[in-house]
């Protein structure tokens, strides 16, 4: 009996121990921890959870989490939540959680099931990251990508975006219409622009105007192409800008 009161006394222990170890780990990690039973009730939060909510731990326990999502974000979250412990499943969740001074921010929450040596299924264990900052560098970049998209498509000119190899990568509509006209295929708009219009330029205007892009002059773009169809010889000007990689011009010399 005695051996038996002994070992389970230093099972115990370390377990005590085990634990111990674990709430400095997360006390001092840069993200919010927290962990559940097998019932999916949270057990344990992290200081950083405590300092982004200002709310104390046992207003947080249980089901009390909650409370800082989002009104328009809880319902889905619970019920994500739930389902995925139901299934014992691991989740990813994305909302809104009030912080201290009122202001809500977009986190990401991942959680995965606990599994101890016997098999047995006792819980979850789950970190939240704040992700506000990504969400609004990528709304500014799809913003501005549609803002670009819209004047692009809207230009009354026949306008082709090239690529540093010459290749065209992408015509606005009135290109579009354009190379419609000249052949008896619509499909083979963007294909008549980026395969068509090179061979055209005069033989003396196109060696010079590979000659200065090989050379990266900036001087304004020069020539003539003609649209070849059955019947029709169409003449074109072509004017040329530069661009970066991040879509600002190049300004000319």
């Amino acid at each position: 009996m005695f051996a038996s009161a002994l070992a389970r006394y230093r099972a115990e222990t370390a377990a005590r121990e085990s634990e111990d170890r674990f709430r400095l780990l997360a006390d001092t990690a840069p993200l919010m921890i927290w962990l559940s039973g097998a019932d999916g009730r949270r057990t344990y939060f992290n200081r950083r959870w405590l300092e982004l909510t200002g709310r104390r731990s046992d207003e947080d326990l249980g089901e009390g989490w909650a409370d800082s999502v989002h009104t328009d974000d809880r319902a889905l979250a619970v019920e994500s939540y739930r389902s995925a412990v139901s299934a014992r499943q691991p989740f990813t969740l994305d909302y809104r959680l009030r912080r201290w001074d009122g202001d809500d921010r977009w986190v990401l929450d991942h959680g995965v099931p606990r599994i101890d040596e016997n098999g047995a299924f006792t819980g979850y264990v789950g970190s939240v990251i704040d992700i506000t900052a990504l969400n609004t560098a990528l709304r500014a970049v799809l913003e501005s990508t549609a803002l670009r998209s819209a004047i692009f498509g809207s230009l009354y000119v026949r306008f082709a975006a090239i690529d540093r190899d010459g290749v065209i990568i992408a015509v606005n509509h009135s290109w579009t219409r354009f190379a419609e006209e000249l052949g008896p295929d619509p499909r083979a708009a963007r294909r008549s622009a980026s395969t068509t219009w090179t061979p055209a330029v005069r033989p003396p205007r196109r060696r010079r105007r590979r000659a200065a892009g090989a050379r990266g002059h900036h001087r304004r773009p020069h020539g003539e192409a003609a649209g070849r169809s059955a019947r029709v010889r169409v003449s074109i000007s072509i004017r040329r800008a530069l661009v970066r990689d991040d879509g600002r011009a190049l300004p000319a010399p």
